[in-house]
Order: C-alpha cells, then sequence, then structure tokens
C-alpha cells in the first residue's frame, strides 16, 4: 500500500472511530500495522473508548500504547470515569504509583486509618493539579472522620497564609494550635510594618517562608523597603537572590513607590540588566537624558542593550558615541544603531553547516516519519510536542540540519524555532520565508499594505502556524482576536462565521484589512505594530510629541510584552528587507518615518 493510500485509509478509521467496537478497532489497526500513524489511531479510538470498556479490555488496548503522554491522557480520563462512579479502588490499582489529588482521595476513600505523612503534602500542596478539587474532597473526608493532626492543620495554614487565602487560613488557624502562624496572618493586614517585626524570626520552621510571603506582599505597596527588608532576611539566609525578579515584577506592576532602590537592587545582584531599565526608562519618557546616563553609570550590567544606551544616550548628549559596533547582528539594536549613525546597514548572513550524513538518517528516521505523518493528516499539535521531544539536546549543527529538513516539508513554524537563526548563521530563505506567498500577495495588493510588513508580523503573531492560537483568544496565521476578526469582517463585507477564523485565507485578509486600518490611523510602523499587538486605544495613551525619538518611544512602551514585540517586528521587516538583496537604509524610510499615504 502507498503512503498516500495508507494516509486515506487512516483517516477514513479516524473518522468512522467513534462507532468502531473494540474488534473493530483492532481489526483496523490491524490494518494500519505498517503506517507511522497505526499507534496513534488507536489513542485517538480509545479516547473516545475509555468508559466503554472492562478493565480488562482498558489494559489490553492500552499495552501498545508506547507514547507516555499519551498513556498518560489515556490513563487520567479512566481514572476521571472511575471517580465519577467512586471506584477507588479501581483508581488505586489503575495507577498505584500516581502522586496527585485524585490518587490522594482515592488513598484516603479506601483507607480506615490512613498513613497520613506520606499524603499530607498533597493535600495542602497540590491546589495547582487540575483536579485539585479532589484533595478538598479528601480533606473533608479526614475532618469527618476526626483524624486530621495538628501539624496538619498547621501545614494547610502556611499553605494559605503563603497564598494569602484568607478563608481558608482561618479555617485552618482555628485548629493549628501555633501563636506564631496566628501572628503571620494578623500581620497581613500590614504587610510593609511586617517586615520589621520582631517575631518574624521565632521560627526556625516558618521563618523563611513568612518572610517571603510579606516580601511579596510589601513590593506592591513599598518597593524600597522591601528592598532593604530583603537585604537583612539575606543576611539571615532566608531568602535568595531567586526572589528579587518577581518582587521587582511586582512592584512594577502595581507603579509602587521605590521601584528605583528595589531594581537597582536586583540588578546588583543578579548581574541581569533587564531591571535597571524600570529606572532608565522614566528618564528617558521625560527626555532627562542626563539622568538616563546617571543610572547606567551607576551599574555594571554591560549587556547588548544597555551599551547601545550608553552610546545613543552619548549621541544625544552631544558627546562622542561610537553605534557602528552594534553592526554585527540582525536584531533591533543593530538596525536602530545603523539608523541613528546614518548608516546603509546590510548584515551577511552565514549559512552556517549542516551534517550531511544525519540529513540522510534523519529523513528515514521513523519518528521523524510519524511527525511527518501527523502534520500531513492534520495533527500539527502532536506533531510539535514530538518534535520539541526529538531535538531537544541537539547542538547547533544538528538544530540547522533538522531546521532544514522540515523547511523543506514548508513546517516553517518550526523551522524557525527549532535553530532560531542565530547570529545571522542560517539560510536567510528560511530563517525568513514567504509561506502562503500568492495568498499575501493577494491582499497586499487589494488592502496597498507593504507584503513584507504583512509577514513581519505574521512571523511574530504565529510563526506561519495556521492552527495556533493564544492564551488571550488570539487565533491562526495572523493572530486575531474573535470580535476584531468579526468586526473586520463586516468592513470589507466578507460572509463570515466564527468557525472560519483558522482558515488561512479568512484569517490573512481580515489580519491585513486590520493592517490597513491601523496605516490610516497612525503614522510610524512602530505604532502600528503596537496597535496590533495592544491595541489603538493603548497605543494612543502612548503617543508623545513628534520630536521624540523613535527609539525613545519605543523604549518606552509601558508594556513589556509590546515593547518586545514592536522590536522584534521592525527587525524581522528588515531581514526581509536584507532576503530582498535591498540597501536596508530602508529602516529610515519604511519603519522610523511615516508611512506613505497616511493621514
Amino acid at each position: 500500500m502507498t503512503t498516500q493510500a495508507q494516509r486515506l485509509a487512516f483517516k477514513l478509521a479516524v473518522r468512522e472511530r467513534h462507532d468502531q467496537n473494540y474488534a473493530q478497532m483492532l481489526d483496523a489497526r490491524k490494518a494500519l500495522a505498517a503506517y507511522p500513524l497505526a499507534e496513534f489511531y488507536q489513542y485517538l479510538w480509545l479516547s473516545i473508548h475509555t468508559e466503554d470498556l472492562s478493565a480488562e479490555e482498558f489494559s489490553r488496548a492500552l499495552d501498545p500504547i508506547t507514547d507516555s503522554v499519551w498513556r498518560t491522557r489515556l490513563v487520567d480520563k479512566r481514572r476521571e470515569s472511575l471517580a465519577s462512579q467512586n471506584q477507588w479502588q479501581s483508581i488505586l490499582a489503575l495507577a498505584p504509583q500516581a502522586d496527585d489529588c485524585l490518587y490522594l482521595r482515592a488513598y484516603v476513600e479506601t483507607a480506615p486509618e490512613p498513613n497520613f505523612g506520606p499524603i499530607s503534602h498533597r493535600l495542602f500542596e497540590a491546589y495547582t493539579d487540575s483536579r485539585h478539587h479532589h484533595c478538598a474532597k479528601a480533606f473533608s473526608t479526614l475532618i469527618g472522620r476526626g483524624s486530621v493532626p495538628v501539624s496538619a492543620w498547621q501545614a494547610r495554614a502556611v499553605y494559605a497564609l503563603e497564598r494569602e487565602r484568607d478563608s481558608v487560613s482561618d479555617q485552618a488557624l482555628a485548629n493549628a494550635d501555633s501563636a506564631y502562624l496566628r501572628q503571620w496572618r494578623q500581620a497581613q493586614r500590614d504587610p510593609v510594618a511586617a517586615l520589621d517585626a520582631a517575631w518574624l524570626g521565632q521560627s526556625e520552621q516558618w521563618a523563611s517562608r513568612a518572610a517571603t510571603q510579606f516580601l511579596k506582599s510589601a513590593s506592591r505597596r513599598d518597593a524600597a523597603a522591601a528592598a532593604q527588608a530583603w537585604q537583612r532576611f539575606a543576611a539571615k539566609g532566608w531568602v535568595d537572590t531567586e526572589l528579587l525578579p518577581g518582587l521587582v515584577h511586582r512592584a512594577a506592576r502595581a507603579d509602587a513607590p521605590g521601584l528605583d532602590e528595589l531594581a537597582l537592587l536586583a540588578t546588583d545582584k543578579t548581574g541581569r540588566s533587564e531591571f535597571v531599565f524600570h529606572v532608565l526608562r522614566p528618564a528617558l519618557a521625560l527626555g532627562d537624558y542626563a539622568k538616563a546616563k546617571q543610572v547606567l553609570k551607576a551599574i555594571d550590567a554591560d549587556d547588548r542593550a544597555i551599551r547601545y544606551w550608553r552610546q545613543r544616550l552619548n549621541q544625544l548628549t552631544g558627546e562622542s558615541y561610537d553605534l557602528s559596533q552594534f553592526q554585527d547582528g540582525d536584531d533591533y539594536y543593530a538596525w536602530a544603531a545603523a539608523y541613528n549613525a546614518g548608516l546603509d546597514y546590510r548584515p551577511q548572513w552565514t549559512v552556517g553547516p549542516v551534517d550531511r550524513i544525519m540529513l540522510q538518517q534523519f529523513e528515514q528516521d521513523p519518528d521523524v516519519q510519524l511527525i511527518g505523518e501527523l502534520l500531513a493528516t492534520g495533527f500539527p499539535a502532536e506533531a510539535r510536542r514530538l518534535w520539541a521531544q526529538k531535538v531537544e539536546g541537539f547542538d547547533d549543527i544538528s538544530e540547522r540540519t533538522a531546521a532544514k529538513i522540515i523547511d523543506g516539508w514548508g513546517w516553517h513554524e518550526r523551522a524557525t524555532a527549532t535553530h532560531g537563526c542565530r547570529g545571522l548563521t542560517g539560510d536567510v530563505s528560511w530563517c525568513f520565508p514567504r509561506p502562503y506567498f500568492d495568498l499575501v500577495q493577494a491582499n497586499s495588493e487589494k488592502y496597498n499594505v507593504d507584503r513584507d510588513w504583512i509577514y513581519a508580523i505574521m512571523r511574530q503573531e504565529s510563526r506561519f502556524g495556521w492552527d495556533l492560537g493564544s492564551s488571550a483568544g488570539a487565533q491562526g496565521l495572523m493572530q486575531l482576536m474573535p470580535t476584531t476578526a468579526e468586526w473586520m469582517a463586516e468592513k470589507v463585507g466578507m460572509p463570515y462565521q466564527r468557525s472560519m477564523i483558522l482558515k488561512p485565507d479568512v484569517n490573512v485578509e481580515l489580519g491585513v484589512a486590520y493592517l490597513s486600518w491601523l496605516e490610516g490611523r497612525s503614522v510610524h510602523r512602530a505604532e502600528q505594530a503596537a496597535a496590533y499587538n495592544a491595541g489603538p486605544g493603548n497605543m494612543r495613551k502612548w503617543l508623545t510629541e513628534t520630536s521624540t525619538p523613535r527609539d525613545v518611544w519605543i523604549e518606552t512602551i509601558p508594556f513589556d510584552e509590546t515593547r518586545e514585540y514592536v522590536k522584534r517586528v521592525l527587525a524581522n521587516r528588515l531581514n526581509y528587507c536584507t532576503r530582498a538583496g535591498q540597501g536596508c537604509r530602508v529602516l529610515a524610510d519604511a519603519l522610523f518615518a511615516p508611512t506613505d499615504g497616511a493621514n
């Protein structure tokens, strides 16, 4: 049977799996034995019929499934089905080594006097588990039996106090018999004052956890107090530098007073430069370049962004500067430096070596063939997961070789992600591909939007993964929000239903129409990119005087995600310019200058 015939047989079996009984599934699996997706077909069938099988049938059907993720999904689904029927012994038998809330509940329900030690930590620390309601049920059962010891109530109280879950902590504290924990609960009303409380160090068992929780809460109210307290607590060994990034993040989100002090402390202790930008950006936004220079002089960090701003601030204040040193990359700072220094920058891409032997072997690898068939038959999410497992631990040459293979498949999303096109090494044609060319070109002409600007956005939004969705709800190649897609469909007169949003022809046209609409409302590409990511309303809030240098405006965008998004999209556009072999002084007229025809 040819590969095409096998694919057709697989697709037919998948469509019919709802109506197939166990014997029919085995027959279909046998017919697909030589096809890479035979096991996947059995997984798909079993995921539907988990509840229909006896324990013996389920075990036999599960045995041939070798992929650990597929097995775990099937077992979890079976366990939930058994839980709905109160078959606790069967749950324990199915997964005797499980360590989650469902196993815990089954253990409690079947053990008249459970050994509390091995299970207690799950009762208080497993609430991140997707089945955490089973932990609550297990705890309720133990309360009803009167078999919860004081130590367990204390553990539950600490868990709740750390997460500021007041009702849970109050219930636990009523049974915990701990003056220290009661003081902790009372002090939560004023976490800044608690940082200096004498009682804080009176418990070797809980001092570190209490100090950490108060620092997290206090950082949102008084970042300077949190910075000073962190130093005292670190000297006592209660906290370490790993806590600082989270404290800065909380303080920044709350716009807490004293953020400067906390950010500089984090920069000094971690050696990471991103924190100092919380101090640098306000000075840039005010145009106080002298203060911005002082901020950078006060730190030792020396990464690429810091070096750029040291030289750029020299330029802005009329001192000698050297921006030519940034011409060794393809990132935003390389392009911004070229623009501000008046240079026509053409990065020199070097096609790195590939492993020719690996190239031949890889294409014959059964795992790779399985991934290819998952893509060909419409299961890209499974293909991504297995591909990530396959390339984990690859060195640079192996990554490049693997990326070259799947770029040949047209799997541009994973090709660009696998190697990452780091350091100008890679074939620029697959680092910055142009998939769906006819579709993009047609909409570029229809809506009068620069074709490679469309690609720059699409690459950043989805890396050309047509089926991808974000946690916020954006979907498809252009990552459109459903409401935006509906609105644009109405504006352009497209017959539209929400189920159509993932279709490439629909998604691309509506995304390009939206870009065209944005071009009519903002004069700079950077502003258009910011609006595409964060919405036109936010973009308008961030607009400043036209005399503000464009790189200063970009660096002071308040949203971290949007700021980095704009930088990457601009760099993408210029790398597409490089691919086209154009003189990339285009940075000035295509990105930093007003868009042609803008209002």
